[in-house]
């Protein structure tokens, strides 16, 4: 449903909102060819990347969980160690 489901119609997808419990099962069985669902470590963590490797991320709508704000000042007076631990991959 909403903004998500009108961006892939728009690609030439034929959009199925079903419930979250039938997802896997659907595109396991070909029933479903892609989906929208959860975060990448919530797709791996339910086994999506055994029966779809292939992810696109960031998805449309899923939000990136180790993205924070600090104030520039706050920022500017940390010790260099700790903005490296920030910044590291």
């Amino acid at each position: 449903d909403g903004i998500p489901a009108e961006i892939f119609a728009k690609l030439g997808a034929a959009v199925s909102v079903m419930p979250g419990t039938e997802v896997y099962t659907a595109l396991d069985t070909g029933k479903i060819e892609a989906t929208d669902w959860g975060t990448l470590s919530v797709n791996d963590e339910a086994g999506y990347n055994r029966i779809a490797p292939f992810a696109i991320y960031p998805g449309v709508h899923s939000m990136n969980s180790t993205d924070f704000v600090v104030r520039r000042s706050r920022w500017n007076a940390l010790p260099a160690d700790q903005k490296a631990a920030v910044q590291a991959p």
